[in-house]
């Protein structure tokens, strides 16, 4: 009531008015525009972590199944790989002549007992 009564002459209510405007018309404005540049750097600070995290760790990591024998270099061991591939493949040639015989009589060849009946 006080400050009705001092604010009632045209000098007061003018500065009255004006303070009433700000409070409507420019307070609204400023607040969003600092939660505009508050949020722009909550962005920002989390696109910085983001990326510093990124560095911090590989990029990408292999499945576990991917992973190699970690290298050695020895004459020895190097033997052994090569002979071992080497037996691998004569058990898969050998594999695969056997099968190669046994079903080329159901093939269709010339040796087939159909042609001695005619």
């Amino acid at each position: 009531q006080r400050a009705a009564r001092e604010l009632s002459s045209n000098r007061a209510s003018a500065l009255a008015a004006i303070g009433q405007m700000i409070e409507t018309d420019a307070i609204p404005v400023v607040e969003k525009y600092h939660k505009k540049i508050e949020k722009a750097i909550k962005k920002k600070m989390k696109q910085e972590r983001v990326f510093s995290v990124n560095f911090s760790r590989p990029i990408r990591t292999t499945r576990s199944c991917r992973n190699r024998v970690p290298a050695s270099y020895t004459f020895e061991e190097y033997d052994k790989m090569i002979s071992k591939a080497v037996e691998e493949t004569e058990e898969m040639v050998q594999g695969d002549e056997e099968g190669r015989e046994q079903h080329s009589p159901s093939l269709g060849s010339n040796d087939s007992s159909e042609g001695d009946n005619v």
